[in-house]
């Protein structure tokens, strides 16, 4: 299977899946990325932690 390299697209195809919950965590990882990549939003040590463990989720399930 071809695992898209833009978040979004990543998070229809886990939709589309099945994985409902899993797209809505890559989602909302992404929503973040815009946020810090594209704005003057300081993220907080809390959201970094929340961040790594969806993210770790999301790399098991697609691993």
């Amino acid at each position: 299977m071809s695992i898209p390299r833009r978040d979004d697209k990543l998070a229809n195809v886990l939709k589309h899946m099945g994985c409902t919950e899993e797209a809505a965590l890559i989602l909302y990882l992404y929503e973040m990325r815009k946020k810090v990549n594209y704005t003057d939003y300081e993220i907080a040590i809390e959201e970094v932690r929340r961040a790594l463990g969806i993210a770790k989720r999301v790399r098991n399930l697609v691993i």
